[in-house]
């Protein structure tokens, strides 16, 4: 089973997760989760990236941080023989980090970065113009999440990086981190 993962956050050095979305493949069926996380603060420029605000966060996560959905988020990644993402290593470190608060720990897996993969070089955004899986990713996001998401929400980065995956053979070449 392979779990895919994107998180937005609150900067670039570990602060907090606003934003954490998983697709879950196993044996060809997919499950999503998707949550916001109300946080202290929000780095100016993590906002002008994915629009962000701590007021917009409150709203969206009802109130929710990430101590309070911790459970839900191991349980999702129970079972997983991969995680993988897009630059995976910045968003584990990230989760990490708040797992560590929680004195939760991340589950023994391997990792594989698709960034690393043969074939894929430079921004996600790059990669999805490139492969032109844009309409099959916002298809996806829609029958995954019930919503179209943009370019820089979770959502649509998880959906993406697993297709880029599936197109580049990402998982089966193995790149481990």
């Amino acid at each position: 089973m392979v779990v895919f993962l994107d998180t937005e956050t609150t900067g670039l050095c570990p602060g907090q997760i606003c934003q954490l979305a998983m697709v879950k493949v196993d044996n060809g069926k997919l499950t999503a989760y998707n949550q916001f996380f109300e946080v202290e603060y929000v780095d100016y420029r993590a906002e002008m990236v994915h629009g962000f605000s701590v007021d917009r966060l409150r709203f969206l996560s009802k109130g929710k941080k990430f101590e309070n959905c911790v459970g839900g988020i191991l349980d999702f990644l129970k079972g997983a023989d991969i995680i993988s993402g897009y630059n995976v290593p910045f968003d584990l470190r990230f989760l990490t980090t708040e797992l560590e608060r929680c004195r939760k720990f991340l589950p023994d897996t391997k990792i594989i970065d698709v960034m690393r993969a043969k074939g894929v070089k430079g921004k996600l955004t790059a990669m999805i113009e490139t492969y032109k899986i844009k309409e099959e990713t916002e298809s996806t996001v829609k029958q995954l999440f019930g919503e179209l998401s943009g370019a820089h929400d979770a959502r649509f980065d998880t959906v993406a990086t697993m297709i880029l995956s599936n197109k580049v053979g990402a998982i089966k070449e193995g790149v481990l981190c």
